[in-house]
């Protein structure tokens, strides 16, 4: 990237060594390597769709827009649910929260891709406060459970269709907070250690 980036003068930028970069340069490799397992997930909820029904609106005078609008899009709704959960508990407690971190930045530069799960394993690890660690674990995994229990509830197990009016504008907020929140709570936790950070300096000066 680096390399493409310099045949348009912009040669220089350290992705993973730039507190402002290093976070979103993490998403977007998450976003990347998990971009094939979500496509073969949505391939197998293709598969199940009956083509009779295909066959169905092509005979009714339905277009390619209206039969994914009224076929395609409604038969993948609960694969839509199934994806958006697996990546939300992916994205706070999963393989991009620890092993990514892990391997890549080590919750660096100045703790700025330090997520929950990192947090943990380092309280544990690093610092040996097990205990601590056990309780963020804890909460962490009550607080996903609670997430996707209101998901199910709201959405009736991922049939959007079941759910009306009001129902729908919940489950619109609902999926804003549980996609946004983690990338949220990730930048105010990064703005906290660096005020936090600057308290300590202050007082070692």
């Amino acid at each position: 990237m680096s390399r493409v980036l310099a045949v348009f003068g912009l040669d220089g930028v350290s992705w993973l060594g730039d507190p402002d970069l290093a976070l979103v340069t993490l998403v977007l490799i998450s976003v990347w390597f998990l971009m094939g397992y979500q496509m073969l997930i949505f391939l197998g909820g293709l598969n199940d769709i009956p083509g009779d029904l295909y066959d169905a609106a092509t005979v009714d005078g339905a277009g390619a827009w209206h039969r994914f609008r009224h076929v395609t899009w409604p038969m993948l709704r609960p694969t839509s649910f199934f994806v958006l959960v697996t990546s939300t508990v992916n994205a706070v407690a999963g393989l991009q929260a620890f092993d990514l971190v892990f391997v890549t930045t080590s919750g660096g530069p100045a703790n700025a891709t330090s997520t929950v799960v990192y947090y943990a394993y380092q309280q544990a690890f690093q610092f040996g406060r097990f205990g601590y660690a056990a309780a963020i674990c804890a909460l962490l995994v009550l607080l996903l459970g609670a997430i996707t229990g209101v998901l199910f509830a709201a959405t009736r197990g991922g049939r959007f269709d079941c759910v009306a009016g009001s129902g729908r504008a919940l489950l619109a907020y609902l999926v804003a907070l549980v996609t946004i929140a983690p990338l949220l709570w990730l930048l105010l936790a990064r703005s906290g250690r660096r005020r936090s950070c600057s308290r300590w300096a202050g007082r070692a000066r």
